[in-house]
């Protein structure tokens, strides 16, 4: 899932706390400047095997995954 997913396929990701998603608990930060925020996010998921994964398409159909535990939050946006 998370591991199938390429660097160059990255659109953007969002790294923050749990709850609202309009930058308010996080940042957003778009590619290429995505890359270091993206492998944090595979070390998170490593380390994490228990959180709670979302996927879908946001309103520009760019795919989505999320993995969320109590206090963390990382959603990868991907073509």
């Amino acid at each position: 899932m998370l591991s199938q997913i390429k660097i160059e396929q990255v659109v953007r990701v969002y790294s923050g706390r749990p709850g609202c998603a309009c930058g308010c608990n996080g940042n957003y930060i778009d590619a290429p400047k995505a890359n270091r925020v993206f492998s944090n996010m595979l070390k998170f998921a490593a380390a994490n095997p228990e959180a709670k994964k979302i996927e879908g398409h946001d309103l520009d159909g760019d795919k989505f995954l999320s993995l969320e535990i109590e206090t963390k939050v990382y959603t990868v946006y991907y073509k």
